[in-house]
This record gives structure tokens, sequence and C-alpha cells, in this order.
């Protein structure tokens, strides 16, 4: 490509083995070589991107635990990696997969309501449930009988 013939300009003189810019080769000089660095700017975020001591990482969470656990956990990382920048989205665990499988995000926290072959999951930790029941009503009374045909379900789990 030669832009002075296109365009009908002398972009640049030549003075012995060396050239100097004109006018409009200075203009286009200054919008061309903006574009010209891109590439190398664009390889150096992803590296910095992929630095696990200053990436960015891209984290998931169900609702639940985006009032106290999530904050706790990236404080207590961030003790660590100061440098490291996270992406948080909440989402239910269904979209959190399509996520993973997608490689839209690098990992999440969910409850196991679903899996997947492609993806590979770890217990954090495991939590108490408990009903409650109403006392001192006869419809507290039918509610606690069930809820001993509940403990005794939960036992199955």
């Amino acid at each position: 490509m030669n832009i002075g013939v296109e365009l009908g300009i002398k972009p640049f003189e030549r003075i012995g083995r060396g050239v100097v810019l004109k006018r409009y080769g200075k203009q286009f000089y200054a919008k061309t070589s903006r574009s010209l660095q891109e590439p190398a700017r664009a390889k150096q975020e992803m590296i910095d991107l992929l630095d696990p001591e200053r990436g960015t990482v891209s984290l998931a969470f169900l609702k639940s635990l985006g009032a106290s656990f999530v904050p706790n956990l990236v404080s207590a990382f961030l003790g660590s990696c100061p440098r490291v920048q996270f992406q948080l989205i909440q989402n239910a665990t269904s979209a959190m997969l399509d996520q993973l499988e997608a490689d839209d995000i690098d990992f999440c926290l969910s409850t196991v309501t679903e899996t997947r072959a492609s993806i590979e999951w770890q217990p954090l930790w495991t939590e108490d449930i408990f009903a409650f029941v109403p006392s001192g009503t006869s419809s507290g009374i039918a509610v606690a009988y069930r809820s001993k045909s509940l403990r005794q379900s939960s036992d199955r789990f």
C-alpha cells in the first residue's frame, strides 16, 4: 500500500538515506501510530490478566454468600495478594455453571443442585438446617410431629 499514491499526496520527503514527514505524513502517522501500538498493549493486558500476582479473578457466587462470606474471602485474599483484582458476579447455580463452561468465569461458589461432567466441584463446608415450629398450639404439635419425619428424612442425606 502506497498511501501517497493512493491519496495523491506526498506524505514524506527523502533526504539522503532518511525521510522527513511532511504535513499530511505527520497527520497520518499520528492516527496510525496509536493503532499500531494496540497489539502490544493488548498483549501486555493479557499478560497482566494471567499474572497470578496481579491478574483478575472472576468469581461468581450465590446471592446469599454476598452479604459476608464473599467480602471476607476477597478481603483475606487481598491481604496476601494486594495487586489482584476481582470481578464479582451474583447468579443462580445453573447460570454460573453455564458461565464456567463458556470460560466466562474462573470459579464459582454454590450449592450442588446439579452437576455436569465438564465441571469438577469440591465441598467447602456443610451447614445444619433447622425446622422451626410454633410451640403451644395444636397446629404446632402436628408440625412438630412432621418435623420428626423431616429429621428422620434428613438423616438419609
